[in-house]
């Protein structure tokens, strides 16, 4: 993906993170973005959605230590909101997405 970005620039980083989680798990700008105007709700993607799956174990957050441990065979594990299509996270809210490293 190109974008005219500069990686050095941490907002642009994360702009193109976030396009690489949306285009890889199927979420929605909805899911992920909030507009200036609307409050935050359980039915947006939060940082308590994330876990990292390393070395056979799921921990909470990605240590510098645990970065420098990840091989192929360990992902990030996103766990979904509740969205449109799924209002009550009965349905896909209980799946989680792995995106592998």
């Amino acid at each position: 993906l190109e974008l005219p970005f500069d990686d050095d620039d941490p907002a642009a980083f994360g702009f193109r993170a976030m396009l690489c989680v949306c285009f890889q798990a199927g979420f929605h700008k909805s899911e992920v973005a909030i507009p200036d105007d609307a409050a935050f709700g359980r039915d947006r993607l939060c940082r308590s959605a994330l876990r990292w799956y390393i070395g056979g174990s799921f921990y909470p957050a990605l240590t510098p230590e645990l970065r420098r441990k990840l091989k192929p065979g360990d992902a990030a594990v996103l766990t979904p909101p509740p969205s449109k299509n799924d209002p009550f996270g009965v349905i896909f809210g209980g799946i989680p997405i792995y995106l592998p490293y």
